[in-house]
């Protein structure tokens, strides 16, 4: 047998990037998810090449029902498995005030929540056709709990993303375990000025962003810890979900 794949959707991005190139670091091998970052996905690949790890990449849109529905399968034909799903492809944009844009919402909820759902879905009937057992990890948001001024959309959609961790993770015990990591605000992500940055960073009791690390190590302790947890979040947000 091979050695262990992780799928990681979005893996072209900040926060994509560090957890892929963890993963490769703890041993797995690293499916490439992207959509239009292809110059940083294949750099990505390289790197995760270098570590003595098999790396190749994988192009779909992710708001496209059709292009989701087969990704699954065509990382496991090529790859031979999946062990590992990874949902960090998100889309972030900001709302209108006071005023809903359907175009906004529908693509938010396809890309945040409904592909979640579908290839959650496909790696389960994977890992259940060949007996095996499985791992998904899916990028939520205190957002989810804490929405974001101006964030509607988004926030609505991290609320969905962590109801869906829940729900699947009762559904598809015990051949997969589902749980959520829910970033704060992270380095390099918010495009804030250094008045929004330090307001922020005043209302966070440990005193700063979290980097990407720190969403990626997280995440490793769901993959790489007792197949006995399941249904959880942890949050990553030094502490902001409780100030």
């Amino acid at each position: 047998m091979g050695a262990c794949v992780a799928l990681v959707t979005g893996a072209g991005s900040l926060v994509g990037r560090c957890i892929s190139l963890r993963l490769a670091r703890a041993g797995l091998d690293v499916a490439v998810h992207f959509h239009r970052s292809t110059e940083q996905a294949e750099t990505l690949a390289r790197q995760v090449t270098a570590q003595n790890r098999r790396a190749e990449l994988f192009s779909a849109d992710l708001n496209e029902l059709r292009e989701v529905d087969g990704l699954v399968e065509v990382v496991v034909r090529s790859m031979g498995r999946v062990d590992v799903l990874v949902n960090n492809a998100a889309v972030f944009e900001p709302d209108v005030p006071t005023e809903v844009e359907p175009d906004l919402w529908d693509r938010t909820m396809r890309v945040n929540v409904r592909s979640p759902a579908i290839l959650s879905d496909a790696l389960f009937r994977h890992v259940r056709a060949r007996s095996g057992g499985g791992k998904i990890v899916n990028i939520c948001d205190i957002a989810a709990m804490r929405p974001w001024r101006g964030y509607q959309a988004y926030s609505a959609s991290k609320a969905a993303l962590l109801a869906l961790t829940r729900a699947t993770a009762r559904t598809m015990a015990p051949h997969v375990q589902v749980n959520a990591v829910s970033p704060g605000i992270v380095e390099g992500s918010a495009g804030l000025d250094p008045d929004q940055l330090q307001r922020v960073v005043g209302r966070i009791p440990l005193g700063r962003l979290a980097r990407p690390a720190d969403v990626a190590e997280a995440l490793l302790f769901f993959v790489s810890a007792s197949d006995y947890i399941t249904g959880q979040v942890l949050c990553v947000d030094g502490g902001r979900s409780i100030a």
